[in-house]
């Protein structure tokens, strides 16, 4: 691993250059306490620190808290090194946010254990962390689409219309239905109809901004979420929507197949005092007047909601 070293002394930083690379470590070796903060502020830093307790312009212990307090998700191991051998001074150390705490001279045999334990909590941690990733990424993306989940994207359109409502802005909404995937699927086989599932997501993904949600709300179903929208805009995003599924079919094994979608929009206006069931039956029922009508169309609610 990159381990940063920290220390005022010439003969220390020789003394650790020299063991480090011996144990198959990359030092990193630094004089004052400012350089060693700017360094730590990068985001490839090293996550291995040995710190001197004094140190020029910022000391050893005033790095640690501000690491600890800057420090989300990402940890760094740090022993702290001194001639310093009190209790209440391994105590203040500690107390500061060192991990480790060794008086000087320093045992290289003693380093070089501490400094595996280290790494072996440094692992736990990524570990850690990768298994709450894994955790939220099973919760909030639809595992077929690849979009949010329905749990995603509902909790999506309550944030935005409070932030509509607080901010007096206009969010459009809109619910997608694929016309006639059951045929597919009695036709083709359910994994054909998961192939027009995953592509019209990604037909549709691709028309959106960065900051607008789409989610699977349900079966065939894909609810859009698109905030600070106006009268002309929305319809306009609407109607891509559907011709960017429709435009040329969907590759499925050897069989090109045509597929369209019938979307239901509304547009909620400083919705103060409305809640995602009335947004949601709007463009439902905006949904429902675009099949009735003959599908593959953009039905619009008549009225745009406003507290």
């Amino acid at each position: 691993m990159d381990v940063l070293v920290a220390d005022d002394d010439p003969v220390f930083r020789k003394i650790m250059a020299g063991a480090l690379t011996a144990w198959g470590h990359e030092p990193l070796l630094l004089e004052d306490g400012q350089s060693a903060w700017e360094v730590l502020q990068r985001p490839d830093a090293p996550r291995l620190v040995i710190l001197d307790w004094e140190m020029p312009v910022i000391s050893g212990p005033e790095i640690c808290r501000r690491l600890r307090q800057k420090e989300h998700g990402r940890y760094t191991q740090i022993i702290m090194v001194t001639v310093h051998s009190q209790k209440c001074d391994v105590v203040d150390g500690i107390d500061s946010g060192a991990d480790d705490y060794m008086i000087k001279p320093v045992d290289l045999h003693e380093l070089q254990a501490r400094l595996n334990a280290a790494i072996r909590s440094l692992q736990v941690h990524e570990d850690l962390l990768a298994a709450r990733d894994m955790l939220d990424r099973q919760v909030n993306i639809d595992y077929l689409t690849g979009v949010r989940s329905r749990r995603a994207i509902m909790e999506m359109l309550s944030k935005e219309l409070t932030r509509a409502a607080r901010n007096g802005s206009t969010l459009g909404v809109a619910l997608a239905d694929l016309d006639g995937l059951k045929q597919v699927n009695d036709t083709l086989g359910h994994l054909a109809g998961d192939v027009i599932l995953r592509e019209t997501a990604q037909r549709m993904l691709s028309c959106l901004r960065p900051y607008d949600g789409l989610g699977r709300y349900g079966g065939d179903e894909f609810l859009v979420v698109v905030p600070d929208t106006d009268n002309m805009k929305f319809p306009t995003l609407s109607e891509r929507l559907r011709r960017v599924v429709c435009e040329r079919p969907i590759r499925v094994a050897d069989l090109d197949v045509p597929q369209t979608i019938t979307i239901g929009t509304v547009r909620a206006l400083g919705p103060k005092g409305l809640d995602w069931k009335q947004v949601i039956r709007a463009a439902d029922e905006a949904l429902l007047q675009g099949k009735q009508e003959g599908r593959n169309r953009v039905g619009i609610a008549a009225d745009t909601l406003a507290s």
